[in-house]
């Protein structure tokens, strides 16, 4: 067997721990373990209580510090501030986690996640940061972070924060700054910031996530700038305080309950390069005073408007083909519309409304369905609601049709079609 000298053993671990192994903070950064990665160190573990403000050192061992892992900073409740140095070029997920006690934070402009350095995903975008941070009510993002990531403030219910505590997330964010440079809004990236009361969506947005603001009851006003075309499922959805919608021409798709809950919602433009509206879409809008479907929409989602109570006027352009089932259900204060020639099959219940006096068709009877499966030409109402949820139209009730239709018999589920 051969003995090697003490020095040599040494040498060896010395040059393993370089190579990239974690280390303990010495000197001023005692409080930190990071991971020397050859040209960077990454934070990997605040070590301390971290009560009050903290400053992020720029460089550890003479190397610059441009990553924070994930969960590196999770649970640190007494911390008020952080200031992250410029030389961050990655934040990993829920690094600042729980940390009840952050009131404001300024996101640097160097932070873009060029490069994941531990995962090597080469995203743009940072993911979770401030989740269950209960106190935050300021957060500027600098210019350069291209996407607002997944959940990134999200605030819906309670989460634990330590053994046997559960606190509100991010509710009190109140005032955010989105940059020009974000492309992207991820899911629930806003989901429960209840104090929220305003935000600018950049020109450069292309996408708003699943559930992006769904929540955010403070929110009053929101203006979609026509770089996006697809605003996501539910991304609105339970806005109980939201009054004012702009969605501007790029919008292709409203997508499954996007505005969902709005109650407060009083009027809608859907622009002409609207496609399709999501089922469930503006369900609940009980202030929602009218709508006009322009002639782009070619399909209105199941229950897309149902329960619209103040809904009196709708003007549905010709070029629909689809009315989903209960999508005009239960509004109450609607008197007449006129279905467009298009339209090909109207789903169960789809105007299932109590004043309804009249329906105007403009072409040939269409064919009718049940929501699930599709049964065509049953015994499906589609001004009754079979589920007994809402009332349909009251004695004198007509359907009307042009002379020349066909598919028309001189009862519709009782009440009388009459020819023009």
């Amino acid at each position: 067997m051969v003995s090697l000298p003490g020095w040599l053993i040494f040498a060896a671990v010395f040059c393993c721990m370089a190579a990239g192994a974690k280390a303990e903070g010495h000197g001023r950064f005692l409080k930190f373990s990071y991971a020397d990665k050859g040209d960077f160190i990454q934070i990997t573990k605040y070590q301390a209580d971290g009560v009050g403000a903290l400053e992020i050192p720029s460089t550890i061992s003479g190397k610059p510090v441009k990553a924070i892992s994930g969960e590196a900073f999770k649970g640190c409740a007494g911390l008020t501030s952080v200031t992250i140095p410029s030389s961050v070029r990655f934040i990993g997920k829920n690094a600042f986690a729980g940390c009840a006690g952050l009131t404001s934070v300024t996101i640097p402009a160097s932070v873009v996640d060029i490069e994941d350095p531990v995962l090597g995903m080469g995203k743009l975008t940072f993911d979770h940061f401030f989740h269950a941070c209960e106190n935050l009510t300021s957060v500027t993002i600098s210019n350069g972070v291209k996407k607002i990531g997944d959940r990134a403030f999200f605030s819906y219910g309670q989460v634990p924060v330590g053994e046997n505590i559960s606190a509100s997330v991010c509710g009190l964010l109140d005032s955010v700054t989105i940059p020009s440079s974000v492309t992207a809004i991820g899911s629930e990236a806003f989901s429960g910031c209840s104090g929220l009361t305003s935000v600018t969506i950049p020109s450069g947005v292309t996408s708003i996530g699943n559930y992006a603001f769904s929540g955010c009851t403070g929110l009053v006003s929101v203006v979609i700038p026509p770089s996006v075309t697809a605003i996501g499922e539910g991304a609105f959805s339970g806005c109980a305080g939201l009054k004012s919608v702009t969605i501007s021409s790029g919008v292709t798709c409203i997508e499954r309950a996007a505005f969902l809950g709005c109650s407060k919602l009083s009027s809608i433009t859907i622009p002409s390069g609207v496609t399709r509206i999501g089922t469930s879409a503006f369900y609940g809008c009980s202030e929602l005073a009218s709508v006009t479907i322009p002639a782009s929409v070619t399909s209105i989602g199941n229950s897309a408007f149902e329960g619209c109570r103040s809904l009196s006027k709708v003007t549905i352009e010709p070029g629909l083909t689809t009315i989903g089932a209960k999508a005009f259900c239960g509004c109450k204060v609607l008197t007449s519309v006129t279905i467009p020639a298009s339209v090909s099959w109207i789903g169960e219940a789809a105007f299932s409304c109590s004043e309804l006096k009249n329906v105007e068709f403009s072409g040939n009877a269409p064919k009718y369905f049940e929501a699930f499966p599709v049964n065509a030409n049953s015994d499906v109402t589609i001004f009754k609601d079979p589920s007994a949820d809402y009332s349909g139209p009251k004695s004198g009730f007509t359907v009307y049709c042009q002379s020349g239709a066909t598919g028309f018999p001189t009862k519709w589920e009782g009440y009388p079609v009459q020819r023009r």
